[in-house]
Order: structure tokens, then sequence, then C-alpha cells
């Protein structure tokens, strides 16, 4: 009887110690979780600042291509303009030269 007296207060200490081992990790538990979850929500925001930035820098290079390209055409446009405008002078000059 005495054993058997021993072994339930063996078996009452052994509860009453993971009770409370349960009981103070809980909340350090719940903290490192809430930690946890903060630092989730830090890296998801940092992760949309990136994306965001990145379409943004997407947006002004493709803006900037198409002035360029504009800009190119432009330019080839006046180019175009000046040769047709030789090539009817020199054609005039032709008609006057051969008109004689």
């Amino acid at each position: 009887r005495e054993l058997a007296g021993k072994a339930d207060e063996i078996k009452h200490k052994a509860f009453c110690t993971d009770e409370m081992n349960t009981k103070q990790l809980q909340p350090e538990k719940k903290e490192r979780e809430t930690n946890i979850l903060a630092k989730i929500e830090e890296l998801e925001m940092k992760l949309n600042q990136h994306f965001n930035t990145d379409d943004m820098n997407t947006n002004q290079l493709q803006t900037e291509s198409k002035e360029r390209d504009k800009s190119d055409a432009f330019a080839k446009i006046e180019e175009l303009e000046a040769k047709m405008e030789q090539f009817t002078e020199a054609i005039e000059d032709l008609k006057d030269t051969h008109a004689v």
C-alpha cells in the first residue's frame, strides 16, 4: 500500500509539473506565434512594395521606350522629307535643263 501511495504521489507530482510547464509555455508559445505572424506580415509588405516598385519601373521604362521610338520616328520623317525635297529640286533642275 505504501508503494501504491508513493506511485500515486509521483504520478500526481508529474501531472502537476506537466500542467505547470504547459501553462508557463503557453504564453511564450503565443508570443512566438505573434512575432512570427508579425514578421510574415512585414515580409509580405516588403514584397508588395518591391513588386509595386518593379511595376512602376517597368511602366516608366515602357513610357521612355515609346517616347524614344516616337522621337526616332519623327527624326526619320524629317530626314525623309529633307531627302524628298532634294529629289524634288533635282527633278526640277533636270526638267529645266532638258526643257531648254
